[in-house]
């Protein structure tokens, strides 16, 4: 009788020795068992394979999963070896190697995927030429404002004459980030006229 086996390691090794040598006391302790089987048994062990160490990105990054080990590899969830992908979700990944001799081993790698801060810049806002209006931002540790001229800052006071556009970007203790922008529209004065006024008497009424 010829078996060929595969073996993932050394514990597979000694559950199957142990296997054999139960077989064989059984053999022996049936009645009439009078005759020698031989086994020709051909064993495969896998090989090494690391899927990577545990990984903790922010929401919408991309990550690249590389496993090492002499074979080929496969991923579960569609991942390809070596190819950059985005991760919606904290997921565990499984690889899988295949050597020459067709054995195979498994391991496995955590990716833990961290909700973005939700940065807020406020409601956008309408104010009157030569008002001024403070900005304010909220939902993370960090707060960097910008403006394509205007060098601003958190809880700046900023007195405009024309319409813009603010962005704010904000990072957390885990150093994810997000942005959002406000829009500050700028309404122009009314234009106030005084008709002249002829002279009048004292007394006179006047439109």
């Amino acid at each position: 009788m010829k078996v060929k086996l595969h073996v993932m390691n050394m514990l597979g090794m000694e559950l199957l020795l142990i296997l054999l040598e139960f077989m064989l006391i059984l053999c022996k302790q049936s009645a009439g068992c009078d005759s020698i089987a031989t086994l020709d048994l051909t064993i495969n062990f896998s090989s090494p394979l690391s899927a990577g160490s545990n990984t903790t990105i922010c929401y919408g990054e991309s990550i690249t999963l590389n496993a090492l080990g002499t074979g080929t590899v496969t991923w579960n969830n569609g991942v390809i070896d070596g190819q950059s992908f985005t991760v919606d979700s904290t997921t565990t990944y499984i690889a899988q190697l295949t050597n020459t001799l067709a054995a195979i081993s498994i391991d496995t790698t955590l990716i833990t995927v961290l909700s973005l801060p939700n940065v807020d810049a406020g409601l956008n806002q309408d104010i009157c030429l030569e008002d001024s209006i403070q900005l304010i931002g909220f939902g993370a540790d960090s707060l960097n404002w910008s403006h394509p001229v205007l060098n601003i800052y958190d809880s700046i006071y900023l007195s405009l004459n024309q319409t813009s556009t603010f962005y704010l970007n904000g990072v957390d203790s885990n150093g994810c980030s997000n942005n959002d922008s406000i829009i500050i529209t700028v309404n122009s004065l009314p234009n106030i006229s005084i008709d002249s006024i002829s002279p009048v008497c004292y007394g006179d009424a006047i439109t």
